[in-house]
């Protein structure tokens, strides 16, 4: 998940330049050519993330092709050590179907993590991520009913959808927005970095004290199980009948709370010191799969196209809540419960999944699994897993939520 906007003529400037330093005397990527053509790349949709496929121009002029997760919630530019090793971390030239991608060097960190992907899901494969301090530089498209992300230069795009006014950190691209929610309005950002919508836990919980009729329960289930943070065992996932975004109205919007500590600060604190203000949260993936969304960095302007409803039955679950485990299988850290009750027997935290039903998840990312592991409330799955070295099956209802 694991920010104020340089002006306009600023943008249009560097852009016809072509030309961005990195550091005082360093030239960036940017100045590969004099000036940028759109890119339309088309990207993948796992785990609700955005991944899209890059080509990095190693020290000798060769390409080093990869997969990216697209991450507009961060700010730094990642790799696994080992391409780390082979790219370097410095003013790093990045192409898109052979077409430079434009960044101001300056604002960009790229560093190297251990494993072999920087996912926190475990994902295989994701060997690096692109973040806002790419985007930034740019006009923006993700059409989800696509499958395509577009970058183009500022001013170049003729806007579609509902215009949401927008906030953004010029330092490190993060976008945010105000949503209501009955009388009240809050900052969020845009975090398609996230597979679900995450607001902190006392503020969902301020929410369902106020409206018993909404579907409560503790335990994220589904995308909402983003990675297996212990965390997640006991987030308080709600179903909220609607969010106001502007105009837009958000209906039956699946949503966790989560009380986080990063050292001796609150998730949100940290989260906030990238965004624009101090936000409660951001809008992820579950809700932006339903649109075409731009974002025009340089006017603090997003426009959202809905394409399909909000899905109220993405929680309908096997209600496991997960970690990926080194050797492909998946721990179980926590057990759904829904009005005080468990809601599957047999299963306690720190059995491992091994099997669901035929297929076995060794090779599986987290979104194959969590997709396994969906269906309609009553349907079954046959389970194998593990308990002190022993394997053993059980047969777990799909539930509603």
């Amino acid at each position: 998940m694991l920010i104020k906007v340089p002006c306009r003529l600023l943008f249009v400037v560097l852009f016809a330049a072509g030309v961005l330093f990195c550091g005082r005397q360093q030239r960036s990527a940017a100045s590969e050519q004099p000036q940028q053509p759109a890119i339309t790349a088309p990207f993948i949709r796992d785990h609700n993330r955005v991944c899209v496929d890059l080509e990095l121009v190693k020290p000798d002029g060769s390409i080093r092709k990869v997969r990216a997760f697209v991450d507009m919630g961060d700010q730094h530019l990642a790799f696994t050590q080992a391409v780390a090793n082979e790219v370097g971390t410095k003013n790093v030239r990045i192409r898109i179907a052979g077409t430079p991608v434009v960044y101001d060097g300056t604002k960009l960190t790229a560093y190297g993590v251990p494993g072999d992907s920087i996912m926190g899901g475990g994902e295989p494969g994701i060997e690096a991520n692109f973040p806002a301090t790419i985007l930034m530089n740019y006009d923006v498209v993700f059409d989800y009913k696509a499958r395509t992300m577009t970058l183009a230069a500022p001013g170049t795009i003729h806007h579609e959808g509902v215009r949401i006014p927008c906030r953004a950190n010029p330092q490190t691209g993060l976008v945010s927005v105000d949503v209501k929610v009955g009388a009240s309005t809050y900052a969020v950002t845009i975090d398609n970095g996230s597979a679900y919508t995450w607001i902190a836990k006392s503020v969902v919980q301020n929410w369902v004290n106020s409206h018993s009729d909404w579907l409560v329960g503790v335990g994220a289930i589904g995308n909402a199980n983003m990675n297996g943070s212990t965390e997640e065992a006991t987030a308080l996932l709600a179903r909220v009948p609607l969010i106001s975004l502007g105009s837009l109205d958000l209906k039956m919007v699946g949503l966790a709370g989560y009380a986080m500590q990063l050292g001796k600060e609150d998730i949100f604190d940290w989260y906030s010191k990238k965004a624009p203000e101090k936000v409660v949260g951001f809008i992820g993936g579950n809700v932006l799969k339903s649109f075409r969304i731009e974002i025009d960095y340089a006017n603090h302007e997003t426009y959202w196209s809905q394409q399909s409803p909000i899905d109220a039955h993405d929680m309908d679950q096997v209600p496991l809540t997960l970690r990926p485990q080194p050797d492909g299988s998946y721990e179980v850290i926590g057990v759904f419960t829904g009005n005080g009750k468990k809601q599957v027997e047999s299963i306690e935290p720190g059995d491992k999944l091994i099997k669901i039903g035929d297929l076995n998840i060794k090779a599986a990312t987290f979104g194959t699994v969590l997709d396994a592991l969906h269906g309609q409330p009553g349907d079954t799955r046959t389970l194998v897993l593990e308990r002190n070295g022993k394997q053993f099956t059980v047969p777990a209802k799909v539930i509603r939520f």
